[in-house]
């Protein structure tokens, strides 16, 4: 995912930006498994750790005020 500036990331949908109604409404069958581990579940075995799903969407930040 590359924005127009030239930045690729990944984040979470903080509930700050998106409300908690839109995250429960996710689809699953549109997003993309990845293989990303958080730092929390490194040392975890592979079937207790998290599992990332990620799926376009744009979200404009405002700047410094």
């Amino acid at each position: 995912m590359t924005a127009a500036g030239g930045v690729a990331f990944i984040a979470s949908a903080s509930k700050h930006y998106v409300n908690a109604e839109t995250l429960a409404g996710q689809k699953l069958s549109a997003a993309v498994r990845v293989d990303h581990v958080a730092a929390r579940d490194e040392g975890k075995p592979v079937e207790r750790r998290g599992v990332r799903h990620v799926r376009d969407d744009v979200l404009a930040l405002a700047g410094a005020a």
